[in-house]
């Protein structure tokens, strides 16, 4: 015997498993193939910089995400994990296998949202 639930705010579903004297909870993910010029990015918290003369610069105009999901159209443009900066206030909340997202235009500004593409140098 066993059951589930749909749980549309955090987009997935949960199946109850009943067994001899527990309950087991599996979870299952959903994946988001974009359409178009659109990227699924998780928004990453920045910190504030401080310079040498102790004067703490604040960034206010722009905003950071981690690519989560790629377009057909921006293969070989983004990679799963890629940090790309966008406007802060820009795209659509999703919330994406357990974590709160973002819908944004990967097109380079100023057609689109991205003004760049954070890659650590070897």
């Amino acid at each position: 015997m066993g059951g589930g639930i749909w749980l549309p705010k955090f987009n997935f579903f949960v199946a109850i498993l009943e067994k001899t004297n527990f309950t087991e909870i599996y979870q299952f993910m959903q994946k988001f193939i974009p359409q178009g010029t659109k990227l699924l990015v998780e928004q990453i918290e920045t910190k504030n910089f401080v310079t040498q003369g102790n004067i703490e610069v604040v960034n206010l105009t722009l905003a950071y995400g981690e690519v989560i999901e790629v377009p057909e159209i921006f293969k070989g443009v983004y990679e799963k994990g890629d940090v790309v900066a966008f406007p802060q206030n820009t795209g659509y909340s999703q919330t994406y296998n357990g974590k709160s997202c973002l819908w944004i235009d990967g097109k380079g500004a100023p057609d689109g949202d991205v003004w760049f593409i954070s890659k650590e140098e070897n």
